[in-house]
């Protein structure tokens, strides 16, 4: 038996700060859009403790080659690692 699957919460206010941001890939300079550290699809909220820019071309080689793979690669931090982090107004994590 198939369940529907909740209706996402977006946080336009988080996402809007977000997009035209730099990249954080070290050496890119390009515009970011919204990347999560925590995927939506998995439950990953849009707040500030889990969203970071990520430019087109870097947001696509994260989705190819896995999450941890390209923390790795760039020296970003893991997933999970900024999640809920202490004071986090939108996770109500304060």
């Amino acid at each position: 038996m198939m369940f529907p699957k909740p209706a996402r919460q977006k946080n336009e206010a988080v996402l809007a700060r977000i997009r035209g941001k730099q990249c954080m890939v070290p050496g890119c300079s390009k515009p970011g859009a919204p990347a999560h550290y925590k995927a939506v699809g998995a439950g990953g909220p849009d707040c500030s403790c889990n969203v970071f820019p990520l430019c087109w071309l870097h947001h696509a080689e994260e989705h190819n080659i896995g999450k941890k793979t390209f923390r790795k690669k760039y020296g970003l931090p893991l997933p999970g690692d900024n999640l809920q982090e202490s004071g986090c107004k939108e996770c109500n994590n304060v």
